[in-house]
């Protein structure tokens, strides 16, 4: 980690250094703009100032960047698609290579709702399973306190029981930050669906009145999605 100093001799030992989002803005405030650009792969604004320096900006403006003394230091960071700053700790941030590869991960996340419930989950939309699938549920979350992992693990895995039901694929949307993570969705023929927040959305009922799991199956949302952009998943 390298820490802003305002004196020149930093400025030559060094050819960046790595910034909060809040350090960035008053920097930028005090300086003169010679040009600026986004990159396409994550939407990082990149901006190079008339005294020769530059910063990258997060597309999301979340977490950290980076301002450089050295604009090849930069382009090279660049071409490589590698930056050296902290995250914001998400959940998708830290489940990002399990995310890229999920069809294959997807008994990972089984096996971690049935620890969690106490009950083994399967991949099953029969109407018997669903109900006996949202007892252990109900059961688990009412009046409970639960962990948002566990939440988004449950998410996930309701979410591969929609895209069974709905005959669909699992596609990754990126969340722009310096060094991109995913948040898995849904296509369907030309349409879209974002199980996990739905799913989410539903299971907060769960602590203070039952749920229905088919019900949030059958009720999954899928709209067109147009010019929205995807990643692919490894290997699919």
């Amino acid at each position: 980690m390298f820490f802003y100093m305002k004196d020149k001799a930093t400025a030559q030992t060094q050819p960046y250094v790595v910034l909060s989002v809040q350090e960035l803005n008053k920097i930028e405030e005090r300086k003169q703009i010679d040009t600026f650009y986004q990159l396409d792969y994550n939407m990082t604004t990149v901006t190079i100032f008339k005294d020769g320096t530059a910063t990258l900006f997060p597309g999301a403006g979340l977490g950290e960047g980076l301002l450089f003394y050295d604009l090849k230091a930069m382009q090279r960071m660049i071409d490589e698609r590698v930056f050296p700053v902290k995250g914001d700790g998400s959940f998708w941030e830290r489940e990002k290579e399990r995310v890229l590869q999920l069809n294959e991960n997807i008994p990972y996340y089984c096996s971690k709702v049935s620890a969690f419930l106490g009950y083994d989950v399967e991949l099953n939309t029969e109407k018997s399973y669903l109900k006996e699938l949202t007892e252990a549920i109900n059961q688990k979350f009412y009046n409970q306190k639960v962990k948002d992992e566990e939440y988004l693990y449950i998410a996930i895995y309701i979410g591969e029981l929609i895209r069974i039901k709905n005959r669909g694929r699992w596609v990754l949307f990126p969340a722009y930050t310096l060094n991109m993570y995913y948040i898995p969705e849904i296509v369907a023929d030309k349409d879209y669906c974002d199980p996990i927040w739905h799913v989410v959305h539903r299971l907060k009922d769960a602590s203070y009145m039952p749920i229905d799991v088919e019900a949030i199956i059958n009720e999954a949302d899928f709209t067109p999605y147009g010019n929205r952009s995807y990643v692919e998943l490894k290997n699919s």
